[in-house]
């Protein structure tokens, strides 16, 4: 009898054993995990500042070796501060490696990139301990710098204007906002690149919807009809309560006439609009466009009258 009790005393105590060893294993796996995590992130940005004083062939300690010249070396920055900004922004040294893009930028005399980086910064990083050293060279590029004359006074506006509390969606909706205004044709591109960031960062914000607005507006200014179509077919199934849905449908039946001359669609899209939204400001126009289509395209008296 006492043998047995024993031998179960014994059992239970591997078991316990084995239990506590496995969570002590466990626990070190996790703990390891957190830890490889930032040693990563941590060597990422540490082989950034280096990468960030290379010079062109021959002369860098890193890179110098492979030989690469301006271009390329300054190709190879961009796509690495790139790089750490779509894995670890906002957090982590995003600040600082937005930074790096400003001053690479500077000395490549790539003057709206350039404008774009500052304005970026200084409305997404207001915390950060570099802002002031950040701002103050902006100031100083903005007035020295002749590229920016005619949009002097406006960009130095929008930089002691930006917005230093808050929610960070709303202060990156703001800086597109107000980049929007600016009415730069020298920005769009990188306009249109900062929209879908926003998109992809910020999907279930309200602002969304204004924002997919401005892309469909900047693929009619190119004449990209199709896609601008789809744009505001995208807002209005992922917006649907969206102050912009009616505009987008609107725009969505004015193209499908106006351009691609698809009526039967935009006679459809038309009425929809008139039917979700009898009261607003282009009901009129709307009824006259159906009407329209109906005498020219179908020779419906009897509809365009009745429009």
């Amino acid at each position: 009898m006492k043998c047995k009790l024993y031998k179960a005393k014994y059992i239970n105590l591997i078991l316990y054993i084995i239990i506590l060893s496995s969570s002590y294993t466990l626990a070190q796996e996790l703990e390891q995990k957190v830890v490889s995590s930032k040693t990563v992130e941590d060597a990422h940005f540490d082989f950034l500042k280096e990468l960030h004083n290379e010079e062109s062939k021959n002369s860098g300690k890193i890179l110098g070796r492979l030989g690469l010249g301006s271009k390329g070396l300054s190709e190879f920055k961009r796509k690495e501060y790139n790089l750490y900004l779509d894995s670890y922004f906002p957090n982590a040294s995003s600040d600082r490696v937005q930074m790096f893009l400003f001053e690479l930028n500077i000395k490549e005399e790539k003057w709206a990139e350039a404008e774009m980086n500052l304005l970026k910064f200084v409305y997404l990083f207001p915390q950060s301990p570099i802002y002031k050293k950040v701002l103050d060279r902006g100031y100083t590029l903005l007035q020295d710098e002749k590229y920016y004359s005619s949009d002097r006074d406006k960009l130095i506006k929008l930089l002691s204007e930006a917005p230093t509390s808050g929610k960070i969606y709303k202060r990156y909706y703001q800086l597109l906002l107000n980049v929007h205004g600016l009415k730069d044709d020298k920005l769009t591109e990188l306009f249109e690149y900062e929209c879908w960031n926003f998109l992809q960062l910020y999907p279930n914000r309200s602002q969304c919807s204004m924002v997919m607005m401005w892309l469909a507006q900047l693929d009619q200014e190119k004449n990209n009809f199709h896609p601008a179509i789809l744009v505001y077919e995208k807002l209005m199934n992922l917006y649907p309560s969206s102050k912009d849905y009616s505009d987008a449908l609107y725009q969505v039946a004015r193209l499908q006439q106006e351009e691609l001359n698809e009526y039967n669609e935009a006679t459809v899209s038309f009425r929809k609009f008139l039917k979700m939204f009898p009261k607003h400001k282009y009901v009129a126009y709307a009824q006259y466009r159906i009407a329209s289509m109906a005498d020219k395209n179908f020779d419906d008296w009897s509809t365009a009258v009745e429009e």
